[in-house]
């Protein structure tokens, strides 16, 4: 099945940011510099450093997924997987990860990433499951628009620690996503 997800669009707010469907070429290349910059293990706790390019391919690649490629002024930032939550719904898990030298991004490009998410994709609503251990995440979901809902004790097994972590649980509409931008300096310009 063809993904039926193509080309850039651009959002009016800021014409730096484009989002489009990742080629299997760019899934390939992410999980390499994953592995290298060391961040595999928070973007794919499951199997963390021992994840292997063929489990990278299965998950990025699955037809019912949306590999979503952040593209910063036509650059790839980071990248994100949204899937449906479950059969027969309208709400999307996302899983974002920026590349490390593209930390500061972060803010700026997950928040247009969620808005160009709920305008393109057949959904009305995100779902994120964060690591709690992922402080940096946890503290930028309120800021972007996600709704915390609550925690899951045991939600995540981190392979490189050996344990259960418990998962942060939000939602994000195109409504708490505005409201985010409103507020004064919620968004503010970063740079690399």
């Amino acid at each position: 099945m063809i993904n039926p997800y193509t080309g850039a669009k651009t959002l009016p707010l800021d014409p730096k940011w484009s989002f489009r469907c990742m080629t299997d070429e760019e899934c390939e290349a992410a999980y390499h510099k994953l592995m290298n910059e060391g961040t595999m293990a928070y973007y794919f706790p499951q199997a963390g450093i021992n994840t292997t390019l063929e489990q990278w391919m299965a998950v990025t690649c699955d037809t019912e997924t949306f590999p979503m490629a952040f593209l910063y002024n036509g650059e790839l930032v980071g990248f994100a997987q949204n899937f449906p939550e479950s059969f027969m719904t309208q709400c999307m898990q996302v899983n974002p990860v920026m590349f490390r030298e593209f930390f500061p991004l972060g803010l700026r490009a997950f928040w247009h990433a969620s808005m160009w998410a709920l305008q393109n994709l057949d959904c009305i609503s995100l779902l994120g499951k964060t690591p709690k251990s992922n402080r940096h995440i946890a503290r930028m979901l309120p800021r972007i628009g996600y709704k915390v809902l609550g925690e899951v004790p045991g939600l995540f097994w981190f392979d490189k620690l050996q344990r259960y972590d418990t998962g942060i649980i939000s939602v994000a509409t195109t409504a708490s996503l505005s409201e985010a931008l409103n507020k004064e300096g919620a968004l503010q310009n970063e740079s690399v």
